[in-house]
């Protein structure tokens, strides 16, 4: 069973373009939801209460979480390293 977190403690909910999540189970899309709410910057300590109660709740959600941390680890991958400036050496 899926429990919602206590209000005011939900993750905000990514939409992707086209409803692409529709296929994806609750637990997944939750699990999602957590990854891009605690790296977001803007978690407070009631959140991380309430995604260790959540992470605690099922296997399912163990299990979800480790995909969604896999595939945002894996996105940081794929992405183009940032270019470093450049200084050019002083003329002389």
């Amino acid at each position: 069973m899926t429990q919602t977190p206590p209000a005011g403690t939900e993750p905000e909910e990514p939409t992707p373009p086209g409803g692409a999540d529709t296929d994806l189970a609750p637990a997944e899309r939750e699990a999602i939801q957590w990854v891009v709410r605690l790296t977001s910057g803007e978690n407070n300590p009631a959140d991380r209460v309430a995604f260790r109660r959540w992470k605690a709740q099922s296997p399912q959600h163990a299990a979800a979480l480790n995909h969604a941390l896999n595939l945002w680890l894996g996105v940081g991958r794929a992405l183009p390293a940032p270019r470093q400036p450049t200084v050019a050496p002083p003329r002389r």
